[in-house]
């Protein structure tokens, strides 16, 4: 899996689109969503880049390789 965090040169963040569109939906959760249950969760070889344009030195850093394994969560 790959990410990208990004802070434009106006301040604002690559996914301030995406999280104003979440929460548009202001009805309560339902009482009868099932619970999850997962068992085994991995991630191998993930990457995540921050990238801060709106810094007077624009800045970048690579999280990466990104590996790690849950068990027995829900």
């Amino acid at each position: 899996p790959y990410a990208v965090i990004a802070i434009n040169p106006d301040g604002k963040l690559n996914w301030d689109a995406l999280i104003a569109k979440l929460n548009e939906d202001q009805s309560p959760p339902s009482d009868s969503i099932p619970r999850v249950v997962i068992t085994q969760l991995a991630i191998e070889q993930g990457q995540v880049l921050y990238q801060d344009a709106n810094r007077a030195t624009p800045f970048e850093a690579q999280l990466t390789p990104i590996n790690f394994e849950l068990e027995g969560f829900s």
